[in-house]
Protein backbone atom coordinates (compact mmCIF):
# COMPACT_ATOMS: atom_id res chain seq x y z
CA UNK A 1 0.00 0.00 0.00
CA UNK A 2 2.67 2.48 1.16
CA UNK A 3 4.68 1.81 -2.24
CA UNK A 4 1.42 2.21 -4.59
CA UNK A 5 0.84 5.69 -2.60
CA UNK A 6 4.69 6.50 -3.58
CA UNK A 7 3.68 5.76 -7.50
CA UNK A 8 0.55 7.35 -7.48
CA UNK A 9 3.12 10.81 -5.64
CA UNK A 10 5.16 11.14 -7.81
CA UNK A 11 3.36 10.47 -10.90
CA UNK A 12 1.03 13.63 -9.64
CA UNK A 13 4.02 15.91 -9.50
CA UNK A 14 5.10 15.04 -12.63
CA UNK A 15 2.20 16.00 -14.20
CA UNK A 16 2.06 18.74 -12.17
CA UNK A 17 5.67 19.56 -13.42
CA UNK A 18 4.32 19.22 -16.71
CA UNK A 19 1.76 21.94 -16.75
CA UNK A 20 4.58 24.40 -16.03
CA UNK A 21 6.78 24.24 -18.60
CA UNK A 22 6.76 27.41 -21.22
CA UNK A 23 8.24 28.05 -23.80
CA UNK A 24 9.29 31.31 -24.60
CA UNK A 25 9.15 32.46 -28.73
CA UNK A 26 10.99 35.35 -29.67
CA UNK A 27 9.52 37.31 -32.64
CA UNK A 28 10.82 40.44 -34.84
CA UNK A 29 9.94 42.48 -38.22
CA UNK A 30 11.24 45.81 -39.46
CA UNK A 31 8.74 48.76 -40.13
CA UNK A 32 9.65 49.88 -43.45
CA UNK A 33 9.78 53.82 -44.43
CA UNK A 34 6.41 54.66 -45.85
CA UNK A 35 6.58 58.71 -47.19
CA UNK A 36 3.82 60.12 -49.68
CA UNK A 37 2.61 63.55 -50.77
CA UNK A 38 -0.37 64.37 -52.00
CA UNK A 39 -1.97 67.58 -53.72
CA UNK A 40 -5.51 68.23 -52.34
CA UNK A 41 -8.26 67.64 -55.05
CA UNK A 42 -5.93 66.35 -58.03
CA UNK A 43 -5.61 62.50 -57.29
CA UNK A 44 -2.02 63.10 -57.24
CA UNK A 45 -0.09 61.35 -54.94
CA UNK A 46 3.35 59.83 -54.42
CA UNK A 47 6.68 60.45 -53.16
CA UNK A 48 7.04 63.55 -55.77
CA UNK A 49 4.12 65.33 -57.39
CA UNK A 50 4.03 68.42 -59.56
CA UNK A 51 1.45 71.09 -59.79
CA UNK A 52 1.05 73.62 -63.14
CA UNK A 53 1.51 76.87 -62.17
CA UNK A 54 -1.04 79.80 -63.93
CA UNK A 55 -0.17 83.41 -62.69
CA UNK A 56 -3.52 85.35 -62.93
CA UNK A 57 -3.42 88.46 -64.93
CA UNK A 58 -2.66 91.51 -62.41
CA UNK A 59 -5.46 93.95 -60.81
CA UNK A 60 -4.75 97.76 -60.79
CA UNK A 61 -3.83 97.14 -57.35
CA UNK A 62 -1.51 94.26 -57.91
CA UNK A 63 1.13 96.20 -60.58
CA UNK A 64 1.02 98.92 -57.70
CA UNK A 65 2.41 96.91 -55.01
CA UNK A 66 4.37 95.44 -57.21
CA UNK A 67 3.12 91.66 -56.51
CA UNK A 68 0.20 89.36 -56.91
CA UNK A 69 -0.03 87.20 -53.98
CA UNK A 70 -2.43 83.58 -53.71
CA UNK A 71 -2.23 82.46 -50.11
CA UNK A 72 -2.80 78.72 -49.81
CA UNK A 73 -2.70 78.03 -53.59
CA UNK A 74 -1.50 74.41 -53.47
CA UNK A 75 -2.61 72.47 -50.60
CA UNK A 76 -0.11 69.59 -49.45
CA UNK A 77 -1.05 66.93 -47.39
CA UNK A 78 2.34 64.03 -45.99
CA UNK A 79 1.39 60.99 -44.48
CA UNK A 80 5.14 59.48 -42.99
CA UNK A 81 5.62 57.47 -40.68
CA UNK A 82 9.52 58.65 -40.17
CA UNK A 83 10.94 62.19 -40.19
CA UNK A 84 10.42 64.10 -43.47
CA UNK A 85 11.20 67.17 -45.61
CA UNK A 86 9.43 68.37 -48.65
CA UNK A 87 12.08 69.97 -51.14
CA UNK A 88 10.39 72.16 -54.21
CA UNK A 89 11.62 73.28 -57.46
CA UNK A 90 11.42 73.39 -60.86
CA UNK A 91 12.53 72.37 -64.29
CA UNK A 92 11.98 75.06 -66.05
CA UNK A 93 14.18 77.82 -66.85
CA UNK A 94 11.83 80.87 -66.97
CA UNK A 95 7.87 81.31 -66.98
CA UNK A 96 7.10 82.20 -70.61
CA UNK A 97 7.20 85.54 -72.71
CA UNK A 98 5.10 88.47 -72.82
CA UNK A 99 2.24 88.37 -75.94
CA UNK A 100 4.20 91.18 -77.67
CA UNK A 101 7.63 88.78 -76.96
CA UNK A 102 9.85 91.83 -75.64
CA UNK A 103 9.47 90.33 -71.89
CA UNK A 104 10.84 86.85 -70.89
CA UNK A 105 9.74 86.29 -66.68
CA UNK A 106 12.41 85.11 -65.01
CA UNK A 107 11.52 81.91 -62.39
CA UNK A 108 13.51 83.83 -59.91
CA UNK A 109 9.79 86.20 -59.59
CA UNK A 110 8.25 83.40 -58.78
CA UNK A 111 7.87 83.07 -54.92
CA UNK A 112 6.39 80.54 -52.48
CA UNK A 113 6.67 79.45 -48.97
CA UNK A 114 4.95 77.21 -46.03
CA UNK A 115 1.61 79.55 -45.43
CA UNK A 116 2.94 82.25 -43.07
CA UNK A 117 6.62 81.83 -43.55
CA UNK A 118 9.24 83.52 -45.27
CA UNK A 119 8.71 84.06 -49.08
CA UNK A 120 11.87 82.17 -51.12
CA UNK A 121 12.39 82.07 -54.94
CA UNK A 122 11.52 78.96 -56.56
CA UNK A 123 15.51 77.57 -58.39
CA UNK A 124 16.42 74.71 -60.71
CA UNK A 125 17.45 73.16 -57.42
CA UNK A 126 15.89 71.58 -54.75
CA UNK A 127 14.79 74.22 -51.36
CA UNK A 128 13.21 72.85 -48.44
CA UNK A 129 9.58 73.73 -48.35
CA UNK A 130 8.66 72.32 -44.91
CA UNK A 131 9.56 69.61 -42.09
CA UNK A 132 8.06 67.44 -39.92
CA UNK A 133 7.98 64.40 -37.53
CA UNK A 134 5.83 61.29 -38.09
CA UNK A 135 2.26 61.32 -38.79
CA UNK A 136 -0.13 63.26 -40.94
CA UNK A 137 0.22 67.09 -41.95
CA UNK A 138 -1.33 69.73 -44.02
CA UNK A 139 0.65 72.29 -45.89
CA UNK A 140 -0.41 75.52 -47.20
CA UNK A 141 1.47 76.75 -49.83
CA UNK A 142 1.58 80.87 -50.50
CA UNK A 143 2.62 81.99 -54.17
CA UNK A 144 3.86 85.48 -54.92
CA UNK A 145 4.86 86.28 -58.63
CA UNK A 146 6.70 89.75 -58.82
CA UNK A 147 5.68 92.50 -60.90
CA UNK A 148 8.64 94.57 -61.52
CA UNK A 149 8.49 97.35 -64.03
CA UNK A 150 9.23 95.59 -66.80
CA UNK A 151 6.18 93.37 -66.47
CA UNK A 152 4.26 93.14 -69.97
CA UNK A 153 1.13 91.13 -70.10
CA UNK A 154 1.42 87.41 -70.88
CA UNK A 155 0.35 83.97 -70.36
CA UNK A 156 2.95 83.21 -67.65
CA UNK A 157 3.24 79.73 -65.77
CA UNK A 158 5.62 76.90 -64.56
CA UNK A 159 5.47 73.54 -63.46
CA UNK A 160 6.42 73.27 -59.78
CA UNK A 161 8.02 69.56 -58.41
CA UNK A 162 7.11 68.82 -54.42
CA UNK A 163 9.29 65.72 -53.10
CA UNK A 164 8.71 64.38 -49.91
CA UNK A 165 11.71 62.52 -48.43
CA UNK A 166 13.82 61.48 -45.06
CA UNK A 167 14.67 64.51 -43.03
Amino acid sequence: MVALACIATVSAVGLVLATQSSVTVHMSWTVLPYQELRIAGSGTHGPSVTADYVMPQPEDYDLQRGYIEEMNSVALTVNSNIPWKVQVWTDETDMGQSDDRTFTKPISDFLLREHGGEYFPISNTPQILASGNRGSFDIGVDHRILLGSDYRPGSYGLEVVYTVMPK
